[in-house]
This record gives structure tokens, sequence and C-alpha cells, in this order.
């Protein structure tokens, strides 16, 4: 049988008989023929594309024979609709030079033989190819490719590429079963998985330029991007052992993009605040916005796109090497390929947006972000035994008035990191007095609170959709009223323990401070709504000590944007739950960038930080603020 009839049948047939026959030896060359619109298939084999749904495996138990067979059933299909896949370039390519022919017809013989492999394993496990539906996705995205280029950079820069990390996963998990047959066949797969690899890169670097990765993200057929080229682990040595350079491997490790979603788009500002207050941005938010502009990276996922500049290769394969997904970066919406983003948020409303896109700017938003409205909404909460009375939690005031007795903090109604506050004792002074007339004629209020003597930080995190959403409760913490960072563990975790006590009630959830937080999120969560505001929200809330002992404010201002806080909030969940620690933000010095950069790479198990230094933001990019985690195991 000649190389162009076997292929044909492999094709058109319509039995697995058809599919694993074995090849014949023939030379290479061939005339070529056509290629069917899908190949043919038993009835129970049939591909399935459109809108119906396949059932993931990711999640598969293996403890069970029906789980394991779930599991094979796929990955049988996978190597089924490679072989249909690599007899259709043979038909499709005839003039192909003979090596990369020759190397075409070696995969497809491997990929026969993986293909008994599972069924042999499956009909152990009591099931059969047909029991389940089969995807087409393979087929239905590189059958349509126009050039043996395409072709491998779809097939084995991509498919085969990532199979190497999903066959490290899979035998691993299969040992864990006991079930070490079904491994051993999965690190047989692994190794010619390795050579496979290895063709389509010689040949891809034959007809590529000098930079294979960035001409391989290129050449990928939509809706391919790199990031289908991983795993849910990511094999070092095996990229290695088919050619890839390191400097490559560390690039495929973090480069970004979609699996399928169109992703969304997001962006930092660090002076939406500025805006609010005098129209524009200060020269040091727009220097905090350039070093923190890759932050968002941690809110969003792998499919996702941060509109800031990339950061460097090294400093983000540490990230990925930590357990973290990188997105991709792109400097504005307009210049984001190969997928266009599905949705584009912003870090929040802002009636001068950095970036185009997002949600129309409403003028009542102002109020969300206002100090004045948060000291009168507070003031409205209802008692609880373990919150400050309302008389103590401030006041507004439209007129200079006497702040009593005591210390004392002034605030401008729109103001962030301890800016545009005055903080004195008893009776105004002349300056004092001054600056609050300078700031009544500008604003027509301002907020007189006492100088409360604080034990610690809090912030309630929402979502503020169709309905209110807690997130979560973060500890954070200040110096001179600057953020500097968030605790990474339970918000009452590592505190004295009186504070301890007064935060859970002593026992009595009825009488701890978990509750009127989150009715005080609750409340903050569905004014905003009521305002027609959607997306991140936060209250920021504080545990001061008084005379009469520990008590809640529960709402000292709201954030209607994303917040460093809920950064750490999302960075709190890449601990490992018996550490934690503290991810710092703080003014950028040399000798910090330069310990950062040096670190050594923290403890990671089962994809979670133990302990050790990680930086967050770039240290060598910096120059006004630096970024970092500090974990450690609990003692």
């Amino acid at each position: 049988m000649s190389l162009d009839a076997a292929a044909e049948r492999v094709l058109t047939g319509t039995t697995l008989a058809d599919k694993l026959e074995p090849w014949p030896d023939s030379r290479p060359g061939g005339r070529g023929g056509s290629v069917p619109d899908l190949p043919g298939r038993p009835p129970e084999l049939a591909l399935i594309g459109g809108r119906r749904r396949i059932e993931p495996i990711a999640t598969a138990r293996l403890d069970t024979d029906a789980g394991r067979a779930r599991v094979l059933h796929e990955l049988a299909n996978h190597e089924l609709q490679a072989i249909e896949l690599l007899a259709l370039a043979l038909l499709r390519w005839p003039d192909a030079p003979g090596g990369f022919r020759r190397g075409l017809v070696a995969t497809l013989r491997d990929e026969q033989r993986h293909c008994r492999m599972y069924l042999d394993r499956l009909e152990a496990m009591g099931g059969a190819l047909g029991d389940h539906p089969v995807s087409r996705f393979f087929w239905d995205t590189l059958a349509p490719v126009d050039s043996p280029k395409a072709f491998v950079a779809g097939l084995s820069l991509c498919f085969e590429q990532a199979n190497l990390d999903f066959c490290q996963h899979w035998k691993a998990r299969f040992a864990e079963a006991g079930d070490p047959a079904s491994a051993d066949v999965l690190q047989s797969v692994y190794e010619d998985e390795i050579r496979h690899v290895a063709h389509g890169l010689v040949w891809f670097t034959r007809w590529s330029g000098k930079d294979r990765i960035s001409d391989w993200a290129r050449e990928l057929p939509a809706p391919l991007t790199p990031a289908r080229g991983r795993g849910p682990i990511f094999d070092h040595s095996g990229r290695r052992a088919a050619g890839f350079r390191d400097d490559e491997i560390d690039a495929l490790r973090v480069i970004g993009g979609s699996r399928g979603r169109p992703g969304r788009a997001v962006w930092l500002d660090a002076g939406i605040e500025d805006v609010l207050a005098d129209g524009s941005r200060s020269t040091r938010a727009l220097a905090v916005t350039a070093d923190l502009a890759a932050l968002p990276m941690f809110l969003v996922h792998a499919e996702d796109v941060v509109l800031a500049p990339e950061p460097r290769t090294a400093f983000l394969a540490r990230l990925a090497a930590a357990g973290f997904q990188i997105p991709r970066f792109a400097p504005s919406v307009e210049a984001v390929e190969p997928v266009p983003p599905g949705e584009v948020i912003p870090w929040g409303p802002c009636p001068q947006p950095l970036q185009a896109g997002g949600p129309a700017w409403s003028p009542a938003w102002r109020a969300l972000s206002s100090k004045v409205e948060a000291v009168r909404r507070a003031c409205a909460l209802p008692e609880h035994p373990a919150v400050l009375p309302a008389p103590q939690r401030g006041e507004v005031w439209a007129a200079v008035g006497d702040p009593g007795p005591g210390a004392w903090v002034l605030k401008a109604p729109f103001s962030t990191s301890g800016t545009r506050a005055l903080r004195g004792e008893g009776p105004l002074g002349d300056t004092q007095r001054a600056w609050v007339e300078r700031h009544l004629r500008a604003h027509g209020q301002v907020v007189c609170q006492p100088l409360y003597d604080l034990v610690a930080d809090l912030s309630v995190h929402v979502t503020v959709g169709d309905t209110v959403r807690i997130d979560g409760i973060t500890r954070f913490a200040t110096h001179r009223g600057v953020y500097t960072g968030t605790w990474l563990g339970r918000w009452a975790q590592g505190l004295p323990p009186e504070v301890r006590r007064a935060a859970h009630g002593d026992g009595d959830a009825v009488r701890g401070m978990q509750a009127p937080l989150e009715e005080a999120g609750r409340r903050a969560g569905a004014w905003a709504h009521g305002l027609g505001f959607r997306g991140p929200f936060s209250l920021d809330a504080a545990i001061v000590r008084t005379p009469d002992g520990l008590r809640l404010h529960p709402w000292l201002e709201t954030n209607a944007r994303h917040t460093l806080g809920r950064v750490g909030l999302a960075l709190a969940a890449h601990v490992h739950p018996r550490s934690e620690g503290w991810w710092r933000v703080e003014r950028w010095s040399a000798e910090r960038a330069r310990a950062l950069e040096e670190a050594a790479a923290p403890e990671v198990r089962d994809g979670r930080i133990v302990r050790g230094t990680l930086a967050t933001t770039d240290p060598l990019a910096s120059r006004a603020v630096l970024t970092w985690l500090e974990v450690d195991q609990r003692a």
C-alpha cells in the first residue's frame, strides 16, 4: 500500500482498525489527495463540535475504575485525532521536504501505538472507546491550516508541547491512585512526545527567524495562543531535551494568552483620588503607577490582559515557578493580540481614565470616595456592643469649628495615602485654621475625627454586581497614613491575644467584630449598587483602643476601585495554609531592590509558597516603590 493510500484509509475509514492498522514502509513522496471536512469515524466516536459541552477530565477522581476510564478515554481520543491530523498533513503537502514527511510518518506510528496502549488500559478498567462523547477541537483547529510551518506550530509546538506537562501530571495522578500500569503508559508516551516536539522544533526553526518563540506565537492558528502550549505543571527538563534553550523555556513558562474565552483587560491607576480632588494626577501618583503597573496580574486569569509594559522574562519566570499564572501584557487595548479582550475593566471609574474603555463615568460615583460621606454613613450604622459609639466616629464641618480636647485629624473630602490631612491637638492655631478655610472654600466641607489609638487597620472587600458579594476581610499596615502592606493570613491571626479575644467576642460570635464588619460591607456595597456602580469595592475599618476597651470603627472610608488590599487578598491565596506573612509595599531603595533581585527562590509546596521572599514587582525596573512577599511557616 502506498503512503497516500494509507493516509486516505486513516482519514476516510470508519473503524478503529482503519485508524490503527500498521503503516507501510514506503518512500515519503506521494501525489497527495483531497482532505474530508471531517475524518470518518464509527457512530459512537462521531466528533462533537459547536456548543455541545464535553465533560472536562481535569477534576476526575482516579480512585475508581470509572474515573480512570474517563481520563483514558479522553487521552485515547487525543491520540486518534493526532493520527488523523498527521494523515491529513501527508496528503495536503506531498511536496514538503522528505525528512519532514518521514518525521510525520514516524510520529503517526508512535501515536497509533499510544492509542493502542490507552485502549488496552481502558479495557482493563471495563471501558471502551465510545463510552463518552468526544471532542473535535484538535481537528477544527489544525485541519484548516495552509502551511507545514503553521501545522507544526499547532501540533508539535502547542498540543504536543503541552502534552509533556499533561503526561507528567497524569502519570503522577495514576501512580498516586495505585495504577502503575497506566502510569507506565504515560511515561512511554512522554518519552515519545519529547521526540515529536523535537521534530517540530527542528523544522519550525528552518522555516523561522531567530526569535523562535515570538514567531511561534504569531504563527499559531486561531484560537490557539501560547498558553495552550502548557499544562497543569511545567516540565522544564522535557522541553530542554526537545531542543529549547533555557531562555526560551523561561519565555514559554510565562507567555500568556487565552485558553478559549476572550480575556479581560485591566490596568492600574494610582492617581484616581488625585483626579477627584484636583482634576489631575500628581507626579508621585504617575511614578507609583509606572512601578506598580504589572500588579493586576495577580487579580486576573492567564487568558486576561494587563495593560502595562511586559516585565522582564526572568522576573516573570520566578513568579511562574512559585505557582503564579502569567497573563498577557499590552500597552493598550488596541495593541492586544491575537485575541482582543472581551471586557475592559479599569482599576476604578475615573472622569479622566488612563486607558480607553470601561464604564462611562457617573458624577454620582464621586460620593463613593468621599470621606465626608463616609462619616455620615458610619454614624448611621446600627449600634453594636463591639462597635465604637456613633458620636465618636467623626463629624462633618461646613464651617471652622472646635476640635475639642485631645488629638484630632482633619481630612479633605478626597485624599489618599495620608495626603490632604492635618493632625493636631486642642484648639486650632492660625495656620491650622487657614488650612481648614482653604479646603472649605475648595470643597465646602471637611472631616474632623479623633486621632484614634489605632490597634489594627482592616478592609472589607466586596464585589458589586447584580448582588453584593463579600470577597474577604484583610488586615493591612500603614506608616503615617501610607499603605505599607497586607497580612497574609486570617485577619485576626497574629494580633495580641486580647485583640483576638475582642475580635471574636471572647467566643461569643454575636458580640464579635466579624458580623458588624460584614454588615457594614454589605451596606456599603448596597449604597454603591444604588448609585449604579458595578465592580470591586472596599470598605476600610479599624480596631481602636478607647477608655472603655477595644472597639471597632466599622466605616472609615470606601474605595470604589481595585485596591492594593485586594491585591494582598489575592496573593494570600498563594500562601500555604500552614504559613503566614506579609505582602510589603515600600519606597524604593537600591539596597532593598538588590536584595530582592538576589533572593533565593521561595520554597513551594502543592503550588503554594511555604517560606521565603519573592518580589511581586520587578525590582530592577522600579524607581519609586517596591513590593514583595515575606512568608514563613506558622510557629
